[in-house]
């Protein structure tokens, strides 16, 4: 039902199956100022009540299709916040006692004082209208309630999201000092090391932890650059090694041998393939050593 505003006139309807108690109450509060609808049986006081807002509901207890106190209830259903009123001229305790337990708002006997049905209809609707004012205020809470929970809960995402931002940044942070970390100790054992065997393992040990590799070797050319030899090796197959040296020495004697980075992977004996042209993953890798435009090896 739409929300009606205050400075709006008040509605009552009216329901009896007695004309002129229909006519004589319409009549009396519509000059009281208040917008007054009539119906004679429960079935047309339901009809209207679906479609239009009322404030307050003239009810007689004898209806020619119901009693009138069955009607409280479903008025109560399309017309929330209504104050029911009871009319009768047969008033008993059970009808009474049924009416406060439907939460009628007064119960009113026959013949009756247009004056007292003035009174008690004027502050039925002042109740029925703190009612209603009392109920928008709880609807506006609760959408207030649910925006901030769709609030807090947007918040919550958008926390989550960022630590986990920081989290994936901390890690990589942790990996650029771990391998600064190697750099730094591999300078040191090369420059400090009178061994230069011994300071190559150690480089190839630092240079695999640096790229999380599985192992490394290093492949020097001859000084007529045509033998390529293995000067030193970490945790690789030997077999592995001498295919990977014959496939190179292959690729350079046939002047087909790029100088970036090459791709090993599934690659036939007489050919290789830079990684700049991959476009799966690769794992077995060689990297060309050169130094003023002179192939030293991989």
């Amino acid at each position: 039902m739409a929300h009606r505003p205050n400075d709006a006139p008040a509605s009552v309807l009216i329901v009896d199956d007695e004309p002129a108690i229909l006519e004589l109450v319409s009549q009396f509060l519509s000059k009281r100022g208040y917008r007054v609808s009539g119906a004679g049986t429960a079935s047309e006081a339901l009809a209207l009540a679906a479609k239009e807002r009322f404030d307050v509901a003239l009810v007689d207890l004898k209806l020619p299709d119901r009693a009138g106190i069955e009607l409280l209830a479903p008025l109560a259903q399309t017309n929330p916040a209504i104050a029911c009123i009871i009319m009768t001229a047969f008033a008993s305790v059970e009808s009474t006692v049924a009416a406060l337990r439907l939460n009628a708002f007064d119960y009113i006997l026959k013949p009756f004082d247009l004056v007292k049905i003035g009174e008690s209809i004027d502050a039925a609707v002042q109740h029925a209208r703190l009612r209603s004012e009392g109920e928008d205020i709880l609807e506006r809470l609760a959408e207030q309630n649910r925006a901030l929970e769709e609030g807090k809960e947007a918040l919550a995402r958008e926390l989550a999201r960022m630590n986990e931002e920081l989290r994936q940044t901390n890690e990589l942070l942790k990996r650029h000092v771990t391998r600064l970390r190697v750099l730094y100790q591999m300078g040191r054992e090369i420059s400090s090391n009178e061994n230069w065997s011994d300071a190559l393992d150690r480089f190839l040990m630092a240079f695999c932890r640096y790229l999380d590799a599985d192992g490394a070797a290093l492949l020097l050319w001859s000084g007529d650059a045509q033998t390529l030899k293995v000067r030193t090796m970490y945790q690789l197959e030997a077999a592995f090694v001498g295919e990977t040296v014959e496939r190179l020495a292959e690729a350079q004697r046939s002047d087909a041998l790029p100088t970036e980075t090459i791709s090993l992977d599934g690659q036939a004996p007489d050919s290789v393939r830079t990684c700049l042209s991959m476009t799966a993953p690769w794992s077995h890798t060689a990297v060309p050593l050169l130094y003023k435009n002179r192939w030293l090896g991989f």
